[in-house]
């Protein structure tokens, strides 16, 4: 009998050690902030944003932002472009789903360059009368 209750404190303290090893490996997701509630000019390129941060928690890497137009895109009239020189960032626009993509090129752990880089993203409507609110999403990896 004190054999099997032996076992038993063995195994349950395995499994202790096993639940607390997986959920120290748990890491934080980095936080992303966004400010840019605007009106928009007609047939003028408006940057997205007011201001923009990353928080990373755990020290991972970010390989890619996605900023998408998520509610009222027009199709060939709406884009959104990297405006200026980012040379540790290169971008890219899809048409079909509304969504630029902005890549880390850089393997260093400072993320400046990619909080300027979505600082200087613009929106613009080729629409000289756009009548649709226009919603914005940003996000960090594949989750769009």
């Amino acid at each position: 009998m004190t054999q099997a209750i032996s076992n038993k404190k063995i195994i349950l303290g395995l499994l202790l050690l096993g639940v607390n090893l997986l959920m120290g490996q748990i890491s934080s997701p980095p936080v992303l902030e966004a400010e840019g509630d605007q009106v928009f000019c007609s047939l003028s390129e408006q940057n997205i944003v007011t201001d923009f941060s990353i928080e990373i928690n755990d020290g991972a890497a970010i390989d890619k932002i996605y900023i998408q137009i998520s509610t009222g895109y027009t199709l060939g009239e709406d884009i959104l472009r990297l405006n200026g020189t980012h040379p540790k960032v290169t971008s890219g626009w899809n048409v079909a789903e509304a969504k630029l993509t902005l890549r880390n090129n850089s393997t260093d752990n400072d993320l400046s360059h990619l909080v300027n880089a979505v600082k200087n993203v613009i929106f613009y409507s080729s629409n000289s009368n756009p009548t649709r609110d226009k919603y914005f999403s940003i996000t960090i990896g594949s989750a769009n």
